[in-house]
């Protein structure tokens, strides 16, 4: 199980005003450590400037090894959907079958899904709200995904 996982609008607000403050980190710890088989992935435009052995030290030094790559760049970012391609070019480029999900601010970078009366957020999504990053909300719909996609 992979967890692509965003940091700004998510491990923190969008608008932090101690930049690298990742008070959500320990949030997002506590229920995935009721799942040690899902693995990180970061989709984090922070992949672009930090190293992963720099991007896992914002996580507790007992978490960093769950951290095991990052998402391709696009050689064009600013195309439509640009994060779920980067995610689909890394689930392509890894022969990666299994379950996912993608926590994610962004969700406008997301196909949406229709069932022919209303669009829908996709259904690998977890987006939330970028003024204020995870909530309990949040965790309390990771948890309840992560349980039935890890039986």
């Amino acid at each position: 199980m992979i967890v692509f996982l965003d940091f700004d609008g998510t491990l923190h607000e969008i608008e932090c005003q101690h930049w690298g403050e990742f008070k959500h980190v320990l949030k997002l710890e506590q229920v995935l450590n009721d799942f040690p088989s899902v693995k990180i992935v970061i989709s984090s435009s922070w992949r672009c400037r930090e190293t992963l052995s720099e991007l896992q030290l914002h996580f507790s030094e007992h978490f960093r090894h769950r951290i095991i790559d990052v998402t391709p760049q696009l050689a064009d970012s600013n195309v439509p959907l640009a994060r779920f391609k980067e995610i689909s070019l890394w689930l392509e480029r890894n022969d990666y079958q299994g379950a996912w999900i993608a926590i994610d601010d962004q969700h406008c970078e997301f196909p949406k899904v229709n069932d022919g009366f209303s669009q829908y957020l996709h259904p690998n999504l977890i987006a939330p709200h970028k003024r204020f990053g995870i909530c309990e909300e949040d965790m309390r719909i990771l948890r309840t995904r992560l349980t039935s996609l890890c039986q």
